[in-house]
């Protein structure tokens, strides 16, 4: 989960703010349709707290980003009740070979 400080936050919310009318309908489309949108200036920012986030803790992949309890229920929502089941998981989706 990325936490935004304040500055971030704010840097966020103007940009929104700052948006066309077309951009607006454009973004109020894409969520109706059940997809996420953000805007260029919102990806930016949270792309560099991301990649903060991921030298600060030293992370080599965002799931060493997860806490123990996330990881759990990462598994959970998976379906995945063993490490293996992990494992062959990952291989399936490309994520190691």
């Amino acid at each position: 989960m990325l936490n935004l400080s304040g500055i971030e936050a704010a840097q966020c919310i103007n940009a929104a703010l700052h948006k066309t009318a077309g951009d607006l309908v454009g973004a109020v489309k894409s969520v109706h349709q059940g997809k996420t949108f953000f805007s260029p200036e919102v990806t930016r920012i949270l792309m560099e707290d991301y990649v903060r986030e991921m030298r600060t803790r030293g992370a080599e992949d965002s799931y060493d980003l997860l806490t123990p309890r996330e990881r759990e229920i990462l598994q959970e929502k998976l379906n995945l009740h063993s490490l293996a089941e992990l494992i062959l998981y990952a291989v399936s989706k490309g994520v190691i070979s």
